[in-house]
């Protein structure tokens, strides 16, 4: 699989109310069901499209992606120089700090 594809295929998550909706989502083809969790009145669903109905994009250029990823990851660290060993955790998703 392409790894940009990988990205494109995240899991979904849907809150299900109702039977007929539940069932459309378990059958519906080029779904993959991850995970369910469920109480009385609702179902908490997960899934993501299934290999074989991902089309890669015609437009999509790696090393235009890769260089807006590293000027991104350098500003992050600009402002992570800035905030010192207050810097408690740092990802590329999510920052923690002390106040």
């Amino acid at each position: 699989m392409n790894i940009l594809n990988h990205y494109k295929n995240k899991t979904q998550k849907t809150l299900v109310t109702s039977v007929k909706e539940l069932y459309e989502l378990l059958n519906s083809p080029g779904t993959e069901v991850v995970n369910i969790f469920s109480n009385d009145d609702v179902v908490w669903l997960s899934w993501k499209h299934s290999e074989d109905t991902i089309t890669a994009e015609k437009n999509v250029n790696v090393a235009v992606a890769a260089h807006k990823a590293t000027q991104a990851r350098l500003i992050l660290y600009e402002y992570m120089c800035g905030l010192g060993e207050s810097v408690l955790c740092c990802d590329t998703v999510l920052s923690s700090f002390k106040i």
